[in-house]
């Protein structure tokens, strides 16, 4: 006896079919989906490896410039050495004359010291 077509534990092979169709379609979605994906990674590694290799070219010249400043740093910091020396000197001098002259107005104020004109 042939088997029945309606019958509940054997589907019909048009709806075997259909579906078979329905699945070849979603694969072929899947498939060109995962193309683009892969297109569209490939171009983003291309722009980053572009990205990458310009902030390889930035770091390596602020680098240059940083060891510039340094040594700029370093060349004044020997120049100002005899400033700050320099410096040190007048502020002495400068404090002996200020005390001898707060001195001398005292001096003057308390007539211990005349004047002669």
């Amino acid at each position: 006896m042939p088997p029945l077509q309606n019958s509940p534990t054997q589907p019909n092979s048009a709806v075997i079919v259909e579906k078979i169709e329905h699945l070849s379609q979603d694969v072929c979605e899947l498939n060109d989906t995962v193309k683009e994906n892969l297109k569209e990674q490939v171009e983003f590694r291309i722009q980053y490896a572009k990205g990458h290799a310009e902030l390889v070219t930035q770091v390596e010249d602020h680098e240059e410039r940083i060891e510039k400043l340094e040594q700029l740093c370093a060349d004044l910091k020997d120049a100002i050495a005899p400033l700050i020396f320099a410096n040190k000197a007048v502020m002495f001098t400068g404090s002996v004359l200020m005390v001898s002259i707060i001195g001398l107005i005292i001096a003057i104020l308390t007539h211990q010291v005349q004047l002669g004109f």
